[in-house]
């Protein structure tokens, strides 16, 4: 199994700063604060697009507290889930073996919180906004060698557009996430370590 997508996708910067909007910013970083506190639960499509052009879709899934699934369609057919603690990464291949990591090591750690309180937890790299796009850039100041995550929204009204994430040597991978619903059901058993191995046979 080739995990060198997932360590990309697994990453975090350090250092950080936060840049003031200009007089035509249409969004400060507290709006995208209460834009973020308001999401419970996210269904939605992705395109994956790594630095070699490689291109994967999928479904996204996020729920409240500390739940992430990308299920990968074929001829991808991984599974990542995240829950709690720890990540588990499942090629659906007969012979392959579930590879499990800590959240704490993904840059998706920093949305599992039921607040994001952004700007208070020091992970804000730069934050800047026009009238069509915010632009977000966080980071662990403690793993400075994990790399960045760079969230991209809609201004008006306040949307997740996509985000990219660079690792330590510059490759990237950009999620670009469309047909977004927001605070629907979402089934816990999704994201259950144990339910999802069983049911692929592992």
């Amino acid at each position: 199994m080739n995990i060198k997508p997932y360590i990309i996708f697994f990453t975090l910067i350090s250092c950080f700063t936060l840049k003031g909007n200009s007089e035509e910013a249409s969004a400060t970083i507290s709006d995208v604060e209460s834009y973020l506190s308001s999401i419970k639960s996210i269904k939605a499509e992705f395109i994956q697009i790594s630095s070699d052009g490689h291109v994967e879709t999928g479904e996204f899934l996020f729920k409240k507290p500390r739940k992430v699934r990308f299920a990968y369609n074929p001829p991808s057919d991984h599974l990542v889930l995240v829950n709690g603690p720890s990540v588990l990464i499942i090629d659906k291949e007969p012979s392959s073996v579930p590879q499990r990591y800590l959240t704490s090591n993904t840059p998706l750690s920093l949305f599992m919180g039921e607040e994001p309180f952004l700007r208070e937890s020091g992970i804000v790299k730069s934050f800047s906004s026009d009238p069509s796009s915010i632009n977000l850039i966080l980071s662990n100041p403690e793993k400075p060698r994990l790399g960045d995550l760079h969230l991209i929204f809609d201004s008006d009204p306040i949307a997740i557009r996509e985000w990219i994430l660079t690792n330590y040597s510059g490759e990237k991978v950009r999620v670009i996430f469309d047909k977004i619903d927001l605070n629907v059901n979402v089934d816990n058993d999704l994201f259950s370590f144990s339910r999802q191995i069983s049911k692929l046979g592992k």
